[in-house]
């Protein structure tokens, strides 16, 4: 049945707000702009109150600022220590250093790496906030793209003397494969709750319509007796868009498919193993990457497998009247079949293709599909007409699903 009409101010930003959560622009720009902002904002500080931690989880761990031969003029030199085992990693450069200093010689610097060393691309920015005798609080901040895990930015307080450091807080921003999915859910979740309230709020229609003119001439119809033909809604997909979504959209989601499949299978274990391995992901993050690699097969071979089932239904046009469905394409000509013949009528509320009747009958070869995308003008009030008048045609045999 058709939706309420709600009227008003209020009824107005609704179907704004329905119209935008259910539109393709809307659907990458929510992605986009939650896995930024999750990126920027997502990480939180962590305050490290209690004794040095055994392992940050943090790839490459957090950057302190060390003086080698701090005394000697000549050969003194400022270096950077990536700590992600406190105590391993400043034991193994106290036995390579005899003459070094962690308290920072100036109150501001920054450290650059070697273009081509182990830590490409990669600027310590490290600042002193309070000095004391024999002891300072430094702050430092890196940033770090690495390979699969994604930008890293890393910041971290210290208190360090000449000879050791006391972690106090540090902040990283989320891996970007945890951040992909909760964009994904968000965004998918909105799309729901657009898809929700589209049918439900509505502009009044116009008296002058095509729908209004159809419901006149039905009304008229069952006055009149059987004497005149029923009056028909016709519905046909844009051949234009049936042809672009087949040679386009589906080698598209073909692709995007086995990558998703070929990452989930041969990258995701080793990657699983090597990161878990280190500590760097956690089971949390572990169970995070193959639950995405594996949301992202399904979701692109149900498309797939939508768009090939229902490929006869894009070429297809589809005459429906209170009495009968008329279906014209390649495979059957013109086919008429009364309601009775029709054994079952599905109607999908949600997914890919939005609403979608599907029809089954014996004489046809397999079920044919009547979407509600058709992106013409009057379309959707055609497309809403036809689902009335199949499901009062249909009675029992009219079943409904979300999915």
């Amino acid at each position: 049945m058709p939706a309420a009409v709600v009227k008003g101010s209020s009824s107005r930003w609704m179907r704004v707000l329905a119209a935008l959560l259910t539109s393709k622009f809307f659907l990458l720009a929510s992605c986009t702009g939650s896995m930024s902002l999750i990126t920027a904002y997502g990480g939180k500080e962590t305050r490290i109150d209690a004794a040095t931690p055994a392992r940050l989880p943090i790839p490459y761990g957090v950057a302190v600022i060390a003086t080698i031969d701090p005394r000697s003029p000549k050969d003194r030199q400022v270096v950077t220590i990536f700590v992600k085992e406190p105590l391993r990693d400043l034991a193994m450069f106290r036995t390579e250093h005899s003459s070094y200093s962690l308290v920072p010689v100036a109150d501001r610097g920054a450290v650059v790496f070697d273009k081509g060393g182990e830590f490409p691309y990669i600027d310590i920015d490290y600042q002193v906030s309070k000095r004391e005798s024999g002891k300072a609080v430094v702050k430092t901040h890196y940033h770090a793209n690495i390979p699969i895990i994604g930008p890293q930015n890393v910041s971290a307080t210290y208190e360090a003397t000449d000879s050791d450091i006391r972690l106090i807080s540090y902040k990283a921003n989320p891996f970007w494969i945890p951040v992909l999915l909760g964009a994904m859910i968000f965004t998918l979740l909105l799309s729901i709750v657009g898809q929700i309230l589209k049918p439900r709020f509505v502009t009044s229609p116009d008296p002058n319509s095509e729908a209004e003119r159809w419901k006149v001439q039905d009304n008229a119809w069952g006055s009149s007796g059987m004497n005149t033909p029923a009056p028909q809604i016709t519905i046909r997909y844009p051949r234009i868009a049936g042809i672009i979504g087949l040679v386009f959209g589906l080698p598209i989601y073909l692709v995007l498919d086995l990558l998703a499949a070929a990452l989930l299978v041969m990258i995701v274990p080793p990657m699983w193993a090597a990161l878990g391995a280190v500590g760097t992901l956690g089971a949390a993050g572990i169970v995070t990457v193959y639950l995405l690699f594996a949301t992202l097969v399904v979701a692109f071979s149900w498309y797939i497998w939508f768009i090939v089932r229902n490929t006869e239904s894009l070429f297809s046009t589809f005459r429906v009247s209170r009495t009968e469905i008329t279906i014209e394409n390649s495979r059957y000509g013109v086919l008429t079949l009364n309601w009775e013949e029709v054994a079952r009528a599905t109607f999908r509320k949600l997914g890919f293709a939005g609403r979608v009747i599907t029809l089954e009958a014996p004489q046809l070869a397999k079920p044919l599909a009547i979407m509600s995308r058709f992106r013409t003008p009057g379309s959707n009030a055609k497309f809403v007409i036809a689902q009335m008048v199949i499901q009062r045609a249909m009675g029992d045999r009219w079943i409904e699903r979300w999915l």
